[in-house]
């Protein structure tokens, strides 16, 4: 069977983007995206480009760090979701 390579490359975006929505709904997304992001931040600092990496988690801008701004708005947006689920649940009940 042969199939136009319209009909074939359609097939498998839409068997990717399937695959792609359910990992993100499950559970495990998070965890495993953490742990990716973990693994490839402690191989690029101890790699030749570590002083670098650093330097760039350390450059000011507006007055404090990079890594400062992340950690507050990270901070800021968990909050942010733990409050309105907070309020979803108060709401359901």
């Amino acid at each position: 069977m042969h199939l136009p390579k319209e009909k074939k490359m359609g097939i498998v975006k839409s068997e990717l983007s399937k695959t792609f929505k359910n990992f993100f709904h499950s559970e495990k997304s998070s965890g495993i995206l953490l742990i990716i992001c973990t693994v490839v931040s402690l191989i690029v600092t101890n790699s030749i480009f570590g002083a670098n990496y650093l330097g760039f988690w350390h450059t000011y801008v507006g007055g404090l760090s990079i890594e400062h701004w992340v950690n507050d708005a990270l901070m800021g947006l968990c909050t942010f979701i733990q409050r309105r689920l907070h309020n979803l649940r108060l709401y359901s009940l």
